[in-house]
């Protein structure tokens, strides 16, 4: 999963270079990519059974 976020970033990112009206940035794809990563970690908190049974 965070592997498929980071290459949709990169891939956005650079996408964003070739358009006149856009800027591509470099933090952007490392933002994308600490919130995918918290995206992912918040799922699988939610999974887990708090309840022990």
């Amino acid at each position: 999963s965070a592997l498929f976020i980071l290459g949709v970033s990169i891939v956005d990112e650079t996408f964003q270079w070739w358009l006149p009206y856009r800027v591509g940035d470099t933090r952007d794809v490392v933002f994308n990519e600490a919130g995918g990563l918290w995206g992912i970690s918040l799922f699988l908190i939610s999974k887990v059974d708090w309840r022990g049974k």
